[in-house]
């Protein structure tokens, strides 16, 4: 009969010696146990990080948002703007020329006034 440990029994009683020695062994199934789980929270931390502090998180959304209400306003300001001018330039056509406009105007922009005009006031 054979009476000598056998392999199950080796490796057993070399564990308990790593373990009262206090050297640490790290098993490479431990790794590859935990090495997928490790990816995904490296990956969500990733993306959560993104999320609230990149370029385009939500902590810029809210102030992107504030700077498009402005914008808007502007634009709306803008074209009011524009309008006005479309219709001195209309007023100012050939096609559509009106003399006292045009009178109006060239009198605001020279300063001019003839010696005979009438100036009235309105509040």
């Amino acid at each position: 009969l054979y009476t000598g440990k056998t392999a199950w029994q080796k490796r057993r009683a070399n564990k308990r010696k790593r373990r009262k020695s206090g050297a640490t062994w790290v098993n490479m199934s431990q790794v590859k146990r935990f090495l997928p789980s490790f990816g995904i929270a490296v990956i969500i931390l990733y993306f959560g990080y993104h999320v609230l502090r990149g370029d385009q998180s939500i902590l810029h959304w809210a102030n992107n948002q504030q700077q498009e209400t402005i914008l808007r306003e502007r634009l709306d300001e803008l074209h009011k703007i524009r309008d006005r001018l479309e219709q001195q330039n209309r007023m100012l056509r050939n096609s559509s020329l009106d003399l006292d406009y045009l009178s109006e105007r060239s009198q605001a922009k020279l300063q001019y006034m003839e010696p005979n005009a009438l100036i009235v006031y309105s509040d």
